[in-house]
Parts: structure tokens; C-alpha cells; sequence
């Protein structure tokens, strides 16, 4: 199947899934089959929105790193990066957990596995003692130190093999030490000690869709944040009566999931993704919170960031954020960033995902390194765009 990825106006290039990769002498991963379309190495005016004043030309031309083929048909259902920019983890639908390369975009080795034909439903790798815990779909979580010997890379363990009886499992979630594993289901919490196996158990008096954060200041401290509210809470005590609470000010319609919640900026923001109550994939609105709300001053109610409330209507999808640029996918599959240090009234565009990239459920696989390289998952095939956000595309939003 070819896919063509479209800058502005002009086809630059052509994609074919499933096709050997080669490296070119620019070092950038290739399908065989690719063509390149070198006139105009610029982007153009988008007719996507009517209401955003583009500028015409970018000094420097894309340069996007094109499908590559895995040797093996196991899709790729999770993703993490690992510290080192040129290295990725991916879970899969046989139940393996495997090691892929951002330089040449093919996979270097099996970690370990769980159950064969299991798939692998969330990864969580935990930088400050090298642990990996991943989350299948049978709903048992197992957690492996990763660490690199010689050329090849080993996983140690498993440290922990657990399963969880009662719902599917919604989130994994590493302590800042890493000493506390979070498992999180629809209706329970589960911390396990990582090094004595201990586990404490908090269950739900109602069915509550949350997601977990580390607090931003506070190590021993994490966050929990639903649809409503948002509560500071102890990695020793989950359940803590006496916790803090702020009532999130949200401004939306009928029952939604929380899909995500993330610190940018050093922890100076907190973006929350929602969905609706149907479809836990399909992101409907994105909020940006000043994270000073959580600190010791713990704020009665939370607003987003006004001066960004207008461009978050703009927003499908959060990609991460790279120092203090946050990135994200908008309406139009733009990857598209923002500082939130100094926005005001423009944000960059800079690069353009194609919808055959996108996969029938939008369970969309998409994030950013240290180095700045985007990382795409589309089935079995891995995209890596290099020094995407070398080119970018001025986009004024107009007011009044």
C-alpha cells in the first residue's frame, strides 16, 4: 500500500508499507521503493484553516524517515523510550517486548516475553533504575531490569509476575526512585515494592476513570486526577482520606474518561487528554493546567491556561514535549508545537501525517525523544522522523 505524505500543496514523498528499508548515505531509514519529489523543498500555504495566516517557505527542506518493515507480522500494540535517544521499547500482540533502534528504525532483539499470542496492552520504563514493566491483555504485569552488556542487552529478572483479577488494566506507573509500581484498574489501585514483591491494595467504592502522575516537586507524592477533580495523594498511603482535593473546572457535556494526563515544561504544566465515555482512543478535548495549582498551596479549583484555552480547541492528539516546546497533533494531522513559555498567538507546524497512517480505532502510537525524533507506530512498522522540528511553518492565529 503506498501512502504519500504531502507538504502544503506538494506530494515530497512517497511511502510503501511493508518494503525492505535501506539506509542512504544522508543516514536517513528509506523504503527501497521510496521517490523523493526534490521541487519545492518548501511548505506552502495549508487550505486546512481558513482562520491561520501561514507563512510560504521553511529554510530548511524535511527530512522524514519512512516506514521500515519489521522481519516479523506481530503488531506493535505499546511503546516507551528508553533514555538513549537511538533506542526504543515496543510491546506486541504476541506477547513479545522487544528493543527497535531510532537510527535505523528495525528491530535489534527480544527483551522477554509474556504468554505467546497475549498482547501486550502498556510499557512503562523506569529511568532511574533501569526497570521495565509491561501490562498484557490478560492483565498480568511483569517488571525486568534492562541493561546493556557488550553490544547486546540483557533483561534481568522477572522482579515481578503478577496478575490482576479484576478489570483490564488501565495504567503502570514508576515511582520517581522506582522503588513502587502502580497498577491501575478500573476499579482499584495496586501499588507493588518493586525489590520485596509487597503490594498494597486500594479498591474503588465506584467505577472512576483516573489517571496517575508523579508530582512534579514531591517524590514521595503523585497525583491523581478524574474527570472532576484532581487529589494529592502518598505513594505509602493511596487512600488516604485526608488527601488534598481541587475540583477541576472543565467545562464539558455528559460522562468522560480522563485518557491521559502528562508534565511539560519542567513540571510547569499539566496537560489532560478526554474522551468520550464510548471510545477511550478518540480524544475530544485537551486541557493545559498550571501545575503550581499542586504545590503546597493546593488551589480550590484548577482553570486551564487561559492564554492557551484558544489553541487546545485545535488539538487531537498530545504527542510530548521536547524542552519547553509541547507537541501536539491537530484537527488537520499536523504535528504541530507550541512554547509554553512565551505563546501568545503562534505555533509551528511541521509535518503532516497522512490518515492512511492512522489506524481504524485511532489508537494512536506517537511520541518524541530527547533528541527530538518522532517515533510513529503504525501495525508492525515503525516510523522515525528525524529533525522534524528543524522545519517548521509559522501559524498566526487571528483574534476577534
Amino acid at each position: 500500500m503506498e501512502v504519500s505524505v504531502t507538504f502544503g500543496r506538494y506530494i515530497v514523498f512517497h511511502f510503501h508499507f511493508g518494503i525492505p528499508s535501506t539506509v542512504r548515505e544522508d543516514s536517513v531509514i528509506l523504503p527501497q521503493s521510496l521517490t523523493l519529489s526534490r521541487e519545492p523543498p518548501i511548505l506552502v500555504h495549508s487550505d486546512t484553516y481558513d482562520d491561520d495566516s501561514v507563512s510560504d517557505t521553511i529554510a530548511v527542506e524535511p527530512n522524514i524517515v519512512g516506514f521500515s518493515c519489521t522481519h516479523h507480522i506481530a503488531a506493535i500494540t505499546a511503546l516507551a523510550c528508553y533514555t538513549n535517544d537511538e533506542l526504543v521499547f515496543c510491546g506486541k500482540d504476541n506477547g513479545d517486548i522487544t528493543l527497535y533502534s531510532t537510527a535505523t528504525g528495525m528491530e535489534v532483539q527480544t527483551m522477554y516475553q509474556h504468554a505467546k499470542g497475549i498482547a501486550i496492552k502498556l510499557i512503562e520504563y523506569g529511568t532511574q533504575s533501569n526497570v521495565l514493566a509491561s501490562a498484557d491483555a490478560s492483565s498480568r504485569v511483569m517488571v525486568w531490569k534492562v541493561a546493556r552488556t557488550g553490544k547486546a542487552w540483557a533483561a534481568k529478572g522477572p522482579l515481578l509476575d503478577a496478575r490482576i483479577p479484576d478489570y483490564a488494566i488501565n495504567q503502570l506507573l514508576f515511582d520517581a526512585n522506582n522503588n513502587w509500581l502502580l497498577i491501575s484498574t478500573l476499579i482499584s489501585d495496586i501499588i507493588y515494592n518493586v525489590n520485596s514483591g509487597i503490594k498494597k491494595a486500594v479498591s474503588m467504592e465506584k467505577k472512576v476513570s483516573r489517571r496517575w502522575i508523579n508530582h512534579h516537586h514531591d517524590p514521595g507524592k503523585v497525583i491523581c486526577v478524574t474527570a472532576e477533580a484532581a487529589y494529592i495523594r502518598s505513594w505509602e498511603h493511596l487512600s488516604d482520606p485526608d488527601a488534598a482535593e481541587t475540583k477541576l473546572v472543565l467545562n464539558t457535556n455528559g460522562p468522560i474518561l480522563v485518557k491521559d494526563v502528562a508534565i511539560h515544561m519542567n513540571g510547569c504544566i499539566l496537560s489532560i487528554e478526554l474522551s468520550g465515555s464510548s471510545s477511550q482512543q478518540s480524544t475530544f478535548k485537551i486541557l493545559l493546567l498550571s501545575a503550581s495549582s499542586f504545590d503546597k498551596s493546593f488551589a480550590n479549583t484548577i482553570e486551564p491556561v487561559q492564554r492557551i484555552l484558544s489553541i487546545s480547541q485545535k488539538m487531537r492528539h498530545v504527542i510530548g514535549s521536547h524542552g519547553k516546546k509541547f507537541l501536539f497533533l491537530d484537527l488537520g494531522m499536523w504535528v504541530c508545537s507550541l512554547d509554553l513559555e512565551t505563546f501568545e498567538s503562534e505555533y509551528s507546524r511541521h509535518c503532516f501525517i497522512p490518515n492512511e497512517w492512522l489506524s481504524t480505532n485511532w489508537d494512536l502510537m506517537m511520541k518524541v525523544n530527547q533528541k527530538g525524533d518522532l517515533i510513529y507506530v503504525k501495525g508492525h512498522e515503525l516510523a522515525i522522523i528525524k529533525r522534524a522540528l528543524d522545519n517548521k511553518v509559522g501559524v498566526s492565529m487571528k483574534t476577534g
